[in-house]
């Protein structure tokens, strides 16, 4: 029986005989540092207001991933195939994507199919699902319990990571706030999302124009626009740290200012 008892030692020798976890860092030198990278079964919830980069972010995690051989897959919901290949830019890169988005009766069952179906075409174990409101907003027009739809469809998502082993990426909105940057409580429906995640990152404009020495002690302005910070706000592995890393976005892709 699958789940017969057995002591701590006998399921320690069971568990040597799976394949170990994998680990993949982002090639972020300061991301990497504070998570100690991402392994397989772990769900990582991207989020910040409407305009302030989530997808671009999660574009340029992708393009980092694929120049580590680890191709994704993604569930662009809120914009089309087209949009998604224009924020990638020229040449398009090697990532797996469903031909049409569908599954709104049964999402979770859906992405997990289509995760299996990835898996049979190549070493699938990054996925991207833009955005998590989107599916329940769908879902929410009979039932208006919108928090209790994001929990129960978050752990399905952590649920999934696991079975299949892969990296669950899920980008998430955030409501009105009136501190300085959005924080945890201001996921839109939190209480349903940041239980299960094991990583919380919140994209924010800086809405400051900076600059930093070159090495070549020239200056190198960035402009007002094109800067962010990915703040760190829940890590779950031991070791991991919360704080931020600031970035600038040139070429279609986000680079961290170091």
């Amino acid at each position: 029986m699958k789940d017969r008892i057995l002591t701590s030692l006998e399921l320690k020798e069971e568990l040597k005989e799976l394949a170990p976890q994998k680990s993949f860092d982002t090639g972020y030198f300061n991301l990497d540092v504070m998570t100690k990278g991402f392994r397989e079964g772990d769900l990582v919830i991207l989020s910040g207001l409407t305009g302030s980069g989530k997808t671009e972010m999660a574009v340029s995690l992708s393009k980092k991933f694929i120049s580590q051989n680890v191709y994704p897959l993604w569930f662009s919901y809120e914009i089309s195939s087209q949009e998604l290949f224009e924020r990638f830019g020229e040449p398009t890169p090697l990532f797996y994507l469903p031909r049409v988005v569908n599954g709104f009766q049964d999402p979770t069952r859906w992405v997990e199919q289509k995760i299996m179906e990835a898996k049979s075409r190549g070493d699938i174990k990054v996925v991207f699902i833009d955005h998590l409101h989107y599916l329940v907003d769908y879902l929410t027009t009979r039932n208006k319990n919108t928090s209790e739809m994001l929990g129960y469809m978050c752990r399905e998502f952590k649920h999934i990571a696991r079975r299949q082993r892969v990296v669950i990426f899920l980008v998430a909105h955030v409501r009105k706030f009136d501190t300085a940057r959005p924080h945890l409580q201001d996921i839109k429906d939190s209480s349903g999302i940041i239980q299960e995640a094991d990583y919380v990152f919140i994209v924010h404009r800086t809405g400051k124009k900076r600059s930093r020495k070159a090495q070549n002690d020239l200056e190198e302005d960035y402009d007002l626009g094109n800067t962010a910070t990915l703040y760190i706000d829940k890590a779950r592995r031991q070791g991991s740290k919360l704080g931020n890393i600031k970035f600038v976005f040139e070429n279609n892709e986000f680079k961290e200012v170091v």
